[in-house]
Order: structure tokens, then C-alpha cells, then sequence
């Protein structure tokens, strides 16, 4: 694995689009912003070219939420990769509990702000820079 990156919808941080960024033996998870789902309209951009981006990846009943992540490498264990990212998933019994179920969840990550463990304003576009950082360990 050379690099991976991407966006993910951490369930016990519904609100906050988490970035993942590797390189090599480092990695960092921190806020870049809020799901349009997790934010009032009238807090919606107003450009009609990030409208439609929003629209296009609207799904009922979980809005604009999603996991877009990107593996750059040679001679990838995709089987593993997908196995592994498998594991994360929610269980149909964990998923039956909600947003509000969700936000309960043991959650390993440390807050992204002091506001992060009030209900339903974990992060904002505004948050701090990297707040979580791996290191690999071959």
C-alpha cells in the first residue's frame, strides 16, 4: 500500500465527514466538514454545481453520507482490503439503533472539538486540523 485516501461516515459521528489520508507508514483521520444531511438547508451552498454534487449522491434515508476511500499500491490484497474494510460496517442489529444509537457507541477517537460530544454537533467545516495520527508498524 503506497497510499489510500478518502471520506468515511463514522457512526458514532454521524454529523462529520471524517478525511482519511495515508502515506506510506502515515496516516491522519480529522474533520473536513459537515454531511449537507446533518446540516440545515439554509446552511447548504448555494452554488448549483455543488447542489447537483450533493443530489447526485443523495440516498434515502441517509442523505449525502457515504465512504469513498481510494487504494494506491502494487500488488494490493484486494480481497483483504475489502475484507477488513467489511469488518468496520455496522451489523444489521447496530444499524437498527439509529443516529441516536450511533452517537452512544464506544467511539476510540479523541474529539475533534469540545463541542464533539454534544448530540448532533460533533464538527463543523470550521474544526481543528489533525487530531488523530497513526504511525504503521511493519
Amino acid at each position: 500500500m503506497l497510499r489510500s485516501k478518502g471520506f468515511l461516515w463514522i457512526a458514532s459521528r454521524p454529523s462529520i465527514i471524517a478525511g482519511w489520508s495515508q502515506s506510506g507508514s502515515t496516516a491522519t483521520l480529522e474533520p473536513v466538514g459537515r454531511w449537507a444531511a446533518a446540516s440545515p438547508r439554509e446552511d447548504w451552498p448555494e452554488d448549483p454545481a455543488e447542489l447537483a454534487e450533493i443530489q447526485a449522491r443523495w440516498q434515502e434515508p441517509w442523505g449525502d453520507r457515504q465512504q469513498e476511500l481510494v487504494f494506491i499500491g502494487i500488488d494490493l490484497e484486494v480481497d483483504a482490503i475489502v475484507e477488513a474494510l467489511d469488518s468496520c460496517l455496522l451489523s444489521e442489529e447496530e444499524l437498527a439503533l439509529g443516529l441516536e444509537g450511533w452517537r452512544a457507541m464506544a467511539d476510540p477517537f479523541t474529539p475533534w472539538t469540545p463541542e464533539s460530544d454534544e448530540v448532533g454537533d460533533e464538527a463543523g467545516p470550521s474544526a481543528p486540523g489533525p487530531q488523530a495520527s497513526f504511525t504503521a508498524v511493519p
